[in-house]
């Protein structure tokens, strides 16, 4: 972190503020009356906006969105036939579906071929090599050794021969589930356990998006929040992938499998903040 602005409020009166570090490189020391971008903010105002609209019966919150907004066309990339509605908007639940973690079972090792699953760092596959099984992520391609627990550890090998020390990483154990129908990729340490992936299948691709593939220039490069310089739709083993690189991305460029749910629209299938963003 750079810098930050902190002000304390009491009933609606600023009693003290204060900057810390640096505004920027231009504008210099960070002080109480530093300007930011809103970001994530404006959702407390939007949410704010919407629930006194509820209190005054012009808006129900549980009915489909398109009632009020009849141009929104996006839809629930796992439950299609469930409309998106307000509250699952603001509870950031317009792309997903309850999962029933008590119907939790192990999926097993699955025997041979070759999984993908989405994940908060892009697309991350499981494949076998000859007699080893390998993990590929990051750029990078881990192997997957068995351990007594039957988890499966992680072990890296530069040029595929010389190992590397993960750190922590080497006490991650990771296996497949099923939760709520829908098979998913574990990682535990210790008596911690979190999800890492959900599994993807391929689904047909329109002609138009196959059309669409590419490298494509980012109109803002100017933009102070810009992720990637450079873009790509790819299409590769079945799969439309949004592909990026830049500085901060080192090595390898980050994938995220993409699901066409029209042939103009395709959403994002990954963990993370970007789940379900929609793609036209």
């Amino acid at each position: 972190m750079v810098g930050l602005s902190i002000a304390l409020v009491d009933d609606q009166q600023v009693v003290w503020a204060q900057g810390f570090g640096q505004a920027d490189q231009a504008k210099g020391v960070a002080g109480p009356e530093t300007l930011y971008r809103v970001d994530s903010i404006s959702k407390l105002f939007t949410a704010t906006a919407a629930m006194q609209l509820s209190e005054q019966g012009r808006l129900d919150i549980d009915q489909p969105l398109v009632r009020y907004l009849p141009e929104f066309s996006v839809q629930n990339r796992l439950a299609p036939d469930r409309p998106v509605t307000p509250r699952l908007l603001m509870t950031h639940h317009s792309v997903s579906q309850p999962a029933d973690r008590s119907s939790r079972t192990e999926a097993g090792d699955g025997g041979a071929g070759q999984f993908r699953y989405a994940t908060a760092g892009g697309l991350a596959e499981i494949f076998e090599d000859g007699d080893r099984l390998q993990a590929r992520a990051f750029g990078k391609t881990f192997r997957l050794i068995p351990r007594v627990d039957g988890l499966l550890g992680l072990r890296y090998f530069l040029l595929g021969l010389i190992p590397i020390d993960l750190g922590e990483l080497k006490d991650v154990g990771l296996s497949r589930a099923s939760i709520g129908g829908r098979e998913v990729l574990i990682a535990r340490l210790g008596n911690q356990e979190l999800l890492l992936g959900e599994k993807i299948n391929p689904v047909p691709v329109p002609e138009k998006w196959l059309k669409r593939v590419g490298d494509y220039e980012i109109v803002n490069p100017e933009g102070d929040f810009l992720l990637f310089d450079h873009i790509r739709l790819a299409y590769e083993e079945g799969l439309l992938l949004f592909q990026g690189s830049g500085t901060l991305q080192a090595g390898a460029p980050v994938r995220f499998p993409l699901h066409p749910v029209t042939d103009d629209q395709a959403v994002l299938f990954w963990l993370g903040r970007g789940l379900g963003e929609t793609f036209y």
